[in-house]
């Protein structure tokens, strides 16, 4: 699988960036159910046909505004970690910030299957955003030795549903553990996996 560098924000004009704030109120405040396409440009004050031109169906609105909420987490956990510890301690923070984040927070509480069955058969650009940065990170940590040889986006896509079950589950497990106890168990569940 080659997803390699594709976490980068895809350059969206002033336009298009009203229409993704747009999806992502309405992602907040009505769920999957407030988004369609006149709900959006409605929104966004620009008309249907301006929607249509850019994104010919609100899955694909959907997926760039995963996408650049995604890329924005991304930003936000720091520079790309170069040994193993550091990427599990980067991979706990993005769960963390995930589930603090308004539109994977709504996404969740209202609709937790989408995580399951909304991005089959295929991954989302956003998962991809993910996996091609675990891959760069895993790479570095197998330079410098501190992470297992094996495919980088191989273990990436490994990582990623292994961090995705992890955010799917922590309301229900931290009834049992509390969340630092949890996101310390994370980091060994992450640590163990890429231990050469």
């Amino acid at each position: 699988m080659n997803v390699r560098q594709v976490y980068k924000l895809p350059d969206w004009g002033k336009t298009d960036a009203r229409v993704l704030d747009a999806a992502e109120r309405l992602l907040i405040t009505r769920g999957l159910e407030g988004l369609t396409i006149t709900s959006i440009a409605k929104e966004a004050d620009v008309s249907r046909p301006t929607v249509y031109r850019r994104w010919p169906s609100i899955d694909e609105i959907m997926r760039a505004t995963l996408l650049r909420a995604t890329l924005k987490l991304l930003k936000q956990v720091g520079s790309l970690p170069h040994t193993r510890t550091d990427l599990a301690i980067a991979l706990v923070e993005l769960a963390r910030v995930l589930r603090g984040n308004h539109v994977f927070r709504s996404l969740i509480d209202r609709h937790p299957d989408f995580f399951i069955h909304g991005n089959m058969p295929r991954l989302g650009a956003s998962q991809l955003a993910v996996i091609s940065w675990l891959a760069d990170s895993i790479e570095y940590g197998q330079g410098n030795g501190t992470v297992r040889q094996g495919p980088p986006s191989d273990m990436g896509t490994m990582l990623l549903l292994i961090v995705q079950s992890a955010i799917l589950s922590h309301t229900t497990v931290t009834a049992m553990i509390g969340s630092k106890e949890f996101e310390t168990e994370l980091c060994h569940a992450i640590e163990g996996y890429l231990h050469p």
